[in-house]
């Protein structure tokens, strides 16, 4: 059994936690503006969250795949993670990617990437 969850969706989320929706767009040193979107699959024992970004040229872009058995990442450590992808050109090169947009088609099943294992 797979089930696939978006975590945030924007028309949810309040004025005040704003500052809690990792989806919000960033921008580098330079000025260039980072997009994300943070999706989460689980198998029988298996989690895999995910957290795409691309710029808005869609010239670079990754995937940063989060794969364990322990409970998925909290939204803090996600926000701060996202942070370092947008602040940290060699960190986003580490998970740099060609992705095919729009990446919701592409990818919302478990196994869409070669490391989360064969889908079910």
């Amino acid at each position: 059994m797979v089930v696939n969850v978006r975590y945030w969706r924007k028309a949810e989320i309040a004025d005040p936690a704003e500052d809690q929706n990792p989806e919000k767009p960033r921008q580098d040193k330079t000025g260039k503006q980072w997009n994300f979107l943070v999706w989460a699959s689980y198998r029988v024992s298996e989690r895999a969250q995910r957290i795409f970004f691309w710029d808005d040229a869609r010239a670079e872009c990754g995937v940063m795949l989060l794969i364990g058995k322990q409970q998925t990442v909290h939204v803090r450590r996600l926000n701060k993670l996202i942070d370092k992808l947008a602040a940290d050109p060699e960190f986003r090169k580490q998970h740099s990617r060609d992705l095919r947009f729009p990446i919701k088609r592409h990818y919302r099943d478990y196994g869409a990437f070669p490391e989360e294992g064969p889908q079910p």
